[in-house]
């Protein structure tokens, strides 16, 4: 199991390193979002789902469930 095994010791040079790294994955995550939630056309959309008249079926979402 994995809380079983020995983790290594990260140094604090290590952890310098790649901080900055981090901090810019993150920044561009922010970025990202803010820009999707401000344009609302970029917004995702339900799928549009063809159903036939000939049969009964119940449409959760995009899954057709059989009555």
């Amino acid at each position: 199991m994995y809380w079983s095994t020995h983790r290594p010791t990260i140094s604090e040079a290590t952890i310098r390193s790649n901080l900055p790294h981090i901090m810019a994955g993150k920044h561009e995550q922010v970025t990202l979002d803010s820009a999707f939630k401000a344009d609302t056309s970029r917004a995702a959309e339900c799928p549009r789902v063809r159903k036939p008249v000939d049969y009964d079926a119940l449409v959760l979402g995009n899954v057709i469930i059989w009555i």
